[in-house]
């Protein structure tokens, strides 16, 4: 009877033994690597082959394919039958394109296609593109500013190695997008991101240019980095309610409410900045402000602390050599004049609507020298 035991005994050892070294996986089991699928019969296979999931634990979905051109997919188009396919199986993807191929340089998403898109968690755009757009909402109403969400209703990141232009509006409404990573991208078209509300961070390491309203309304947004920015376009960041501090190293020009509605903004550093535009920080409360600039004074607009709805104390650093240029400089709309501020930068603007006047005259501005 011990003979017999210790039989069994070994032979289930060996048989635990093989499983383990063959790596035997249970028929039910989704398959262990990640194919590169190479056309659209691969791919529909493939994802039929894989089990239920959810937005949480996408399956992963790299393709190797030509999705042609990308200007007008609603026709037929390989990108509007992947898409197709997604939808049909009904399996959340992260979508990695890396090494599929498209006409021309432009991968546009097509804003008028719903097929499909809700169930791409994650997207990695072709190599071979090097401008993106259509991602954002497909209809908008511009008087009544009504418009419809983006169908990507569960896209949490994009990135794209080769992508140097983010078209105007391309993400607009990506409600979901928490993470973006374009590293060589250099211009930031008008309202790319606007109300993308889930992003708290950015990077755009190569960027030049932001647009106009690029980051509008983003109110989840804390931190940023443009460290070779030289333009912020109009409305910028505005209505970033989160964001609290930002430093522009390279930035030249602060167009016109850049930052309005930055209302838990305390700290911005514009060392090269030439000028900074109307409005600026109009909108922004009662918080606290330091701002921190170069030797070259700037060129500063019209009611930059415009309508801010009670007393901010505003405090200018600026390094020691720069003092003599700073004091008697005109620009700003009349505020209460203290010691060491900007003497004469509050007068001269009789242009100005008294109402704008009245509700700035509570800015406490203050100059620091380092």
């Amino acid at each position: 009877m011990k003979n017999k035991n210790l039989c069994f005994g070994i032979a289930l050892i060996v048989s635990i033994a093989i499983i383990f070294l063959t790596g035997c996986n249970s028929p039910m089991d989704p398959p262990q690597s990640d194919p590169e699928l190479t056309n659209l019969a691969e791919v529909t296979a493939y994802l039929n082959s894989l089990p239920a999931n959810t937005a949480t634990n996408p399956h992963r979905l790299r393709i190797s394919i030509g999705l042609g051109t990308m200007a007008n997919t609603r026709s037929i188009s390989d990108w509007l039958g992947l898409l197709t396919i997604i939808e049909e199986a009904g399996k959340f993807v992260n979508l990695d394109l890396s090494a599929s191929t498209i006409s021309g340089t432009a991968f546009n998403a097509d804003t008028n296609i719903n097929t499909g898109k809700a169930y791409i968690v994650s997207i990695t755009l072709p190599n071979a593109a090097t401008s993106v757009t259509g991602f954002g909402v497909h209809w908008i109403d511009w008087y009544s500013f009504d418009y419809i969400d983006s169908y990507f209703t569960n896209l949490t990141a994009v990135s794209g190695t080769g992508i140097t232009a983010i078209g105007e509006s391309a993400f607009w409404g990506c409600t979901s997008l928490t993470s973006v990573s374009f590293p060589v991208v250099t211009s930031i078209g008008w309202e790319a991101f606007t109300l993308c509300t889930s992003l708290t961070n950015v990077s755009f390491p190569m960027a030049t240019t932001i647009g106009w309203g690029a980051f509008y309304d983003c109110t989840s947004l804390t931190n940023v980095s443009f460290p070779i920015a030289t333009t912020i376009g109009s409305g910028a960041f505005a209505g970033c309610t989160s964001l609290t501090s930002i430093a522009l190293p390279a930035a030249i020009t602060i167009s016109p409410n850049a930052f309005a509605g930055c209302t838990s903004l305390t700290n911005v550093s514009f060392p090269v900045v030439t000028t900074i535009d109307d409005a600026a920080f109009s909108h922004t409360g009662t918080t606290t402000l330091t701002i921190t600039l170069g030797l070259e004074a700037p060129a500063v607009g019209v009611g930059i602390f415009a309508f801010v709805d009670g007393a901010k104390n505003v405090t200018v650093r600026v390094p020691a050599g720069s003092v003599n240029d700073l004091i008697g400089y005109t620009g700003f709309p009349p505020v209460n004049i203290t010691d060491h501020t900007w003497a004469n930068a509050f007068r001269g603007m009789g242009n100005i609507s008294p109402y704008l006047a009245e509700v700035n005259a509570n800015i406490n501005l203050t100059l620091q020298t380092d």
